[in-house]
C-alpha cells in the first residue's frame, strides 16, 4: 500500500505552526530581554537555530517524499513555512504591543536614542527623540505587518539556500 503524498501547502501550513510558535517565542523573549538579561542570550540562541529548524523541517520533507522532491517544491514549501510562521508571531506581537506592553515601540526607540547619545552620535539621537516628540512612531500594526514582510523575504532566502543543503544529502528509498 502506498501512502498519499502530502501537498506541499499543507505540509507546509502544518511546518508554518512549528515555526511560527518559534518565532513567537523569539519575540517574546526579545522584547523582555531588557528586563531579563538571561532572555537576551535565548534570543541569539533562538535566532541562530532558526536555520536549523528549517532545514530539519525541509529534510523531514524530502524524505517522506523518498527524495524525490523538486528544488522549487521545497523552496515553495518553506517560503510557506515562513509565511505562516510570519503572520502567527505578527499576530502574538501585536497583541504584545498592543495590549500587554503598550509602551513597547516608545520604550525601544527611546533606548536606542540613549544608545546612541552614550556612543555619541547626538545627531542622530536628536532625531529619534523628534521622531518621539512628534508622535511619528508606527502603531504596532505597521510593526507587526512589516514583521510579516521581513520574515517571508528572510525565510524566501533561507529556505532556498537550505534546499540546496537539503537536496545535497542522498535520501535511501527503502
Amino acid at each position: 500500500m502506498t501512502q498519499q503524498r502530502k501537498s506541499i501547502y499543507r505540509r507546509g501550513a502544518e511546518n508554518g505552526l512549528v515555526m511560527g510558535v518559534f518565532l513567537s517565542v523569539l519575540f517574546l523573549a526579545m522584547a523582555n530581554s531588557l528586563e531579563i538579561a538571561w532572555l537576551g542570550l535565548l534570543s541569539m540562541v533562538m535566532m541562530l537555530g532558526v536555520p536549523f529548524l528549517t532545514y530539519g523541517l525541509l529534510r523531514r520533507s524530502y524524505r517522506s517524499d523518498l527524495g524525490l522532491s523538486k528544488f522549487s517544491e521545497l523552496w515553495m514549501e518553506g517560503i510557506i513555512i515562513f509565511a505562516g510562521g510570519s503572520v502567527i508571531m505578527a499576530v502574538v506581537a501585536l497583541a504584545y504591543m498592543r495590549w500587554i506592553e503598550p509602551s513597547f515601540i516608545t520604550t525601544q526607540v527611546t533606548t536606542v536614542a540613549a544608545l546612541y547619545r552614550e556612543a555619541g552620535e547626538t545627531g542622530i539621537a536628536d532625531m529619534v527623540d523628534n521622531a518621539v516628540a512628534r508622535h511619528a512612531l508606527p502603531t504596532p500594526a505597521e510593526v507587526a505587518v512589516e514583521f510579516v514582510w521581513l520574515g517571508i523575504f528572510s525565510g524566501s532566502m533561507l529556505s532556498m539556500l537550505m534546499t540546496l543543503l537539503v537536496k545535497a544529502r542522498r535520501v535511501d528509498r527503502m
